[in-house]
């Protein structure tokens, strides 16, 4: 059990410091548990040595005290991903309609998936909603539909086929060669790409959309970084809300009115997600690990991976 809290220590303290250089526009670090395991450390101490005088120094001449322990710590292999360019891809890929369909389908809310992976829509109208906090006019206007959606309905865009066509030459006469010709046809998959409409509960007005810029699991770090960054430049919270609670929520250490539910030192501060009721912020990130393992392939541990003897991740 205690390995398993290494490896959910890692990933948490990863993604959390992640969003704080997004905060300061700094590249991010991306790496991998592959391998844990523990490091025995023996100690044994002599303690100080008293010498007896007198008629008691026929039978003690000299006393002295000994003392033995043992600590184990954890050992983990990590793997740098982020100079791979196969993660990389997978890491900086938009997130697909369909796998935000296979979310809202999982009973995730409709508010949570809009705020953290829709970057922006168009409806066929011709409007566009922008989701960025540092426009507040334009974040308000998106806000303002998400927050009231009332019925969310995925539409699958049905596309035409595509036809294929393929000569192939058989020997014969050269000035004359036989020649046949094979129509190919290919069925692209229509569950693979949607339109979305949304029912406002206020005016019970439905919005379809023509064109969705979804983010990528790095560009949702960044999107968290602003939020950090308007947070800590501003001293209170402004942006995404479910029912009141903020998406995302970090705060200086020494600002602390509770415990934390995780904290990283950077840039030599110490800041931290604190613990409270109503907390969406692990949420948050929890929705952006299952993505990065969704959207990039297995990586291949290398021969001899970076090992970390009992230090702090």
């Amino acid at each position: 059990m205690s390995f398993n809290k290494t490896v959910q220590q890692h990933r948490v303290e990863q993604l959390f410091i992640n969003v704080l250089r997004a905060s300061k526009r700094e590249p991010m670090t991306i790496t991998t548990v592959t391998n844990i395991g523990t490091t025995r450390t023996n100690r044994v101490a002599l303690g100080p040595t008293s010498f007896a005088f007198g008629p008691a120094a026929v039978t003690g001449l000299f006393n002295t005290q000994a003392t033995a322990s043992a600590q184990d710590s954890p050992t983990m292999g990590l793997t740098i991903l982020d100079d791979d360019s196969e993660f990389m891809e997978g890491f900086m890929a938009p997130v697909s309609t369909k796998r935000i369909k296979y979310f809202f389908d999982q009973n995730w809310r409709p508010q949570v998936l809009a705020y953290l992976l829709v970057e922006e829509f168009t409806t066929k109208n011709g409007n566009t909603y922008e989701n960025d906090p540092r426009n507040r006019d334009e974040f308000e206007k998106f806000r303002e539909i998400i927050d009231d959606i009332r019925e969310i309905k995925f539409n699958p865009i049905k596309e035409a086929a595509q036809k294929k066509k393929i000569v192939t030459e058989f020997s014969g006469d050269p000035q004359f060669p036989n020649k046949i010709e094979k129509v190919f046809t290919e069925e692209k998959d229509a569950s693979e790409s949607y339109s979305i409409s949304i029912t406002d509960s206020v005016s019970n007005t439905t919005f379809f959309t023509s064109e969705i810029t979804t983010r990528s699991p790095e560009g949702i770090l960044y999107y968290l970084g602003e939020l950090a960054r308007l947070q800590l430049e501003n001293g209170e919270y402004y942006g995404p809300e479910i029912e009141g609670e903020p998406i995302f929520k970090v705060v200086r250490f020494a600002e602390l009115t509770s415990r934390p539910r995780v904290e990283v030192a950077f840039q030599g501060q110490v800041y931290a997600i604190p613990d409270y009721q109503g907390d969406r912020s692990m949420q948050s990130l929890s929705l952006v690990q299952q993505l990065i393992n969704l959207q990039t392939k297995k990586i291949t541990p290398p021969t001899n991976p970076i090992q970390l003897i009992g230090a702090t991740l």
